[in-house]
């Protein structure tokens, strides 16, 4: 994999102009200048994308940025969504799950994810400057949503049945709140939890070992 790891000062003038960490760092003098990036060169094909803060703080990443297209084989994945790894891709990105929160994902070309994109908590944010595909697009606890061209779901759910906080282009497939029946009918049982009434997808290690072994989020794919 042709990457290398530079301070974000040299990549800043590479970023959108209205992604999060270039109007951030402007607007606050300069505050990310010293942050770690990985740069990767050109389009680049991974197995997987762990966007968790690695637990050492020696080996702190603040963004990835890929120059070009990425392809993510099987998931991209973090655990914590109070706080995580940014991801910038100057092009399109295609992964087989995603699950994410805690970060902006901006992504300049299309969005194409084969199974599951989960997008949890308002600290985090998806923004798509082309159009967005998935088997089942969830968002919930109010993360943020921006597209500006298509969205082609098979199934988009929202934890609250509203899309007040989201900006998306022409919605296509199946919008719908969030709710047990659903849940039951499209997901494994391992990723649903049912608290006071109210459904709850999990976030954790069976999940992972769930996704490290290739298997499906959604009912019937295994």
């Amino acid at each position: 994999m042709d990457h290398q790891r530079i301070p974000f000062a040299e990549i800043k003038h590479l970023l959108p102009g209205d992604a999060w960490a270039a109007w951030r760092n402007e607007l606050n003098q300069s505050e990310f200048d010293d942050e770690p990036v990985i740069v990767f060169e050109s389009s680049t094909v991974l197995d997987l994308l762990n966007l968790d803060f690695p637990s050492d703080e020696t080996e702190h990443i603040f963004l990835i940025l890929v120059k070009g297209n990425l392809t993510v084989k099987r998931y991209v994945y973090n655990e914590e969504t109070d706080g995580a790894v940014g991801l910038i891709v100057l092009g399109d990105l295609r992964a087989g799950n995603m699950l994410v929160g805690g970060q902006e994902v901006y992504v300049t070309g299309d969005l194409m994810v084969d199974e599951v994109f989960w997008g949890d908590y308002n600290h985090g944010d998806l923004h798509v400057l082309g159009m967005a595909t998935a088997k089942v697009f969830v968002e919930t606890d109010e993360y943020s949503v921006n597209v500006t061209g298509q969205t082609k779901f098979g199934h988009y759910l929202d934890q609250y049945g509203t899309q007040d906080n989201n900006e998306t282009g022409e919605s296509g497939g199946n919008y719908q709140g969030l709710n047990e029946k659903l849940a039951r009918e499209l997901f494994t049982a391992e990723f649903i939890f049912v608290e006071d009434d109210e459904i709850v997808l999990v976030r954790d290690e069976t999940i992972l070992a769930r996704l490290e072994a290739g298997h499906s989020l959604l009912r019937g794919l295994d």
